[in-house]
């Protein structure tokens, strides 16, 4: 037996936050009191538009929608990503389907809420520059951004502030591209 709330809600969360790896690995799953529960999201690090066009796997092509691979867009907060292996069976269910966009309905206003501000106040992304900006800045005068430390993450230059604007922006896309692949008008 399966707890499907939670599978919704994992599904939702990899769909949104488009994480490479999700399906091919770094995918938990635990057992609680008989039932087989999905998660906790774990190792997401590349997501968020934090992948690499230039690795020779099909994934990351996939993901950055480099011609001829995904929409063709070459921009990585464009299409479906949770359309493999057995989660596409489950995306191919009417029922599940009808679970996801009414909870994708209930979970818009936070979503949205973590790179703007709306009725639920003040930015999740404001509010921890409120509490630890000052900290992240120190972090970037020890570590240089613009040095990459993996083969597999965006290669962007630029600056912090070039950073944050592109991970608000990108999350604005990407709940717009899941609205629609969640029927949400």
């Amino acid at each position: 037996m399966a707890d499907i709330d939670s599978f919704v809600d994992f599904y939702i969360f990899k769909e949104y936050f488009k994480d490479v790896d999700a399906y091919y690995s770094s995918t938990r799953f635990y057992i609680k009191n008989g039932k087989l529960y999905a998660g906790p999201p774990w190792d997401n690090d590349l997501s968020c538009g934090n992948a690499s066009y230039q690795m020779q796997e099909i994934k990351y092509k996939s993901y950055c929608n480099y011609k001829p691979y995904g929409t063709g867009s070459f921009d990585s907060a464009d299409g479906e990503w949770n359309d493999f292996g057995w989660f596409a069976m489950l995306w191919a269910d009417d029922d599940f389907k009808k679970l996801v966009y009414e909870r994708w309905k209930e979970l818009r206003p936070a979503v949205i809420n973590i790179y703007e501000e709306n009725e639920l106040g003040q930015s999740r992304i404001d509010c921890l520059l409120d509490e630890y900006g000052d900290d992240f800045e120190r972090n970037y005068t020890v570590w240089d951004i613009r040095k990459h430390y993996s083969i597999y993450e965006n290669q962007q230059n630029g600056l912090y502030d070039d950073h944050l604007a592109f991970l608000r922006e990108w999350l604005e896309k990407r709940a717009s591209v899941v609205d629609e692949l969640f029927n949400i008008k």
